[in-house]
C-alpha cells in the first residue's frame, strides 16, 4: 500500500499554498496522511525530515520518494 507523508508546519508559507492541492487529492482518494512537525517532532525524526514542506513517499512501509 502506497501512502503520502506530507510534513508540514502552520507557520510555513510554502506548506500553506501546497496544503489545498494536497487536501484535493486526499479526497480524491489518494492515501496522504498530514503530519505537522511542531506536533510529531518524532515522526519527523523517524523520517530525517529537516525541512518542511516534505513529502514522503512509503510504500508497504518502506520509502520509495521523497520531495
Amino acid at each position: 500500500m502506497k501512502e503520502l507523508k506530507a510534513f508540514k508546519a502552520s507557520w510555513c508559507g510554502p506548506c500553506k499554498q501546497l496544503t489545498p492541492t494536497l487536501e484535493s487529492l486526499k479526497e480524491e482518494g489518494h492515501n496522504i496522511t498530514f503530519v505537522d512537525v511542531d506536533e510529531n517532532m518524532e515522526q519527523a525524526k523517524e523520517l530525517d525530515v529537516r525541512g518542511v514542506p516534505t513529502m514522503v513517499l512509503l510504500e508497504n512501509g518502506k520509502e520509495t520518494g521523497r520531495l
